[in-house]
C-alpha cells in the first residue's frame, strides 16, 4: 500500500460499515477478551492462602493508613510549630552541621 491510496482519513463512513466494524471488533476483540479473562478466573485458586486472607485488601488498607497518618503527623507539627510562633519549621542538621565545619576552617 502506497501513501497515494490511502483515502481521506476525514472522510465521512457509511452507517452500514460503521455497524460492520462495530460487529468485527466486538467479535474478534471484546469476546475474545472476556472468555480469556473467565478463563483466566476460573484457574485462579480461590483456596490460595493470598485470597484467603484477602493480601490484597490488607495492602491496600495499610497503604491508605500510612498516608493518612503521614498527613496527620505533617499538620500537627505545623500547627504545633505555628501555636510556638516558629514562623519557618528547624534548620536540617546537615546545615548546622555545614556550617559548624567551614567556621573551623
Amino acid at each position: 500500500m502506497t501513501p497515494e491510496s490511502v483515502g481521506d482519513p476525514g472522510c465521512a463512513a457509511e452507517p452500514s460499515e460503521l455497524r460492520a466494524l462495530c460487529d468485527y471488533y466486538l467479535f474478534k476483540r471484546l469476546r475474545f477478551q472476556k472468555s480469556y479473562f473467565d478463563r483466566q478466573s476460573k484457574k485462579a485458586d480461590v483456596n490460595s492462602w493470598s485470597a484467603r486472607w484477602k493480601v490484597s485488601l490488607w495492602l491496600f488498607y495499610g497503604s491508605v493508613g500510612i498516608v493518612l497518618a503521614h498527613g496527620l503527623v505533617a499538620l500537627l507539627l505545623a500547627t504545633t510549630l505555628a501555636s510556638h510562633g516558629d514562623a519557618e519549621p528547624a534548620k536540617p542538621q546537615r546545615d548546622r552541621v555545614a556550617r559548624d565545619f567551614s567556621e573551623d576552617l
